[in-house]
């Protein structure tokens, strides 16, 4: 008996040991993140001011949102949309009023559509993809796509963005989007959004 007693009084002493020396590490890694924090805080100061938020930054003004969201209209119509007068008939349709795009943050889209018992056919466009370009000059600039949209937009509207703004970055990161060029089509309905 006086064996196994002795052996347990070790293995207790061992174990309290131990939880002191937890102990003593979880309080040294809280003073030094106190401290590093207490040191790094004016290089946050300075680093915002030298670096302060973007036109397109930021979820929470829907000001800031909305023109991401008319900056991209801007952009497709620029980069894929030919110009009045050119020579290629294909899409010559898309010249005049081109604006199939939604010119609103994503979440007024979804509301909107929701009051309207509409679906949305969301575009993410990422401006550094191999096929970014192709696949807007081939697909959503012809006058197919156009007419498509166009002929059921009673039913659906067409949202884009891209992934460099907040609103964009936020849509793929909703989605869990892994691959570009990239399509969802959402149904809307009151309650809930499939």
């Amino acid at each position: 008996m006086q064996s196994s007693s002795s052996s347990s009084a070790p293995a207790s002493s061992s174990a309290s040991s131990s939880n002191t020396a937890l102990s003593i590490i979880k309080r040294s890694l809280f003073l030094i993140a106190v401290v590093l924090r207490i040191l790094l805080w004016p290089l946050l100061k300075l680093s915002s001011s030298l670096f302060p938020a973007k036109e397109f930054d930021g979820l929470t003004n829907q000001r800031v949102l909305d023109a991401s969201a008319r900056a991209f209209v801007s952009f497709f119509q620029t980069n894929y949309y030919l110009p009045a007068g050119s020579s290629d008939n294909s899409n010559s349709s898309t010249t005049a009023n081109s604006n199939l795009f939604q010119t609103v943050s994503y979440h007024a889209c979804v509301n909107e559509c929701t009051r309207q018992n509409k679906c949305i056919l969301i575009y993410l466009h990422s401006p550094l993809h191999r096929d970014a370009h192709h696949f807007c000059q081939n697909v959503l600039a012809t006058s197919t796509f156009r007419d498509l949209i166009c002929s059921h937009q009673h039913i659906l509207n067409l949202w884009g963005g891209s992934i460099h703004t907040a609103d964009g970055a936020n849509v793929a990161k909703i989605f869990n989007v892994t691959a570009y060029p990239f399509l969802a089509l959402v149904a809307c309905r009151q309650g809930r959004t499939r």
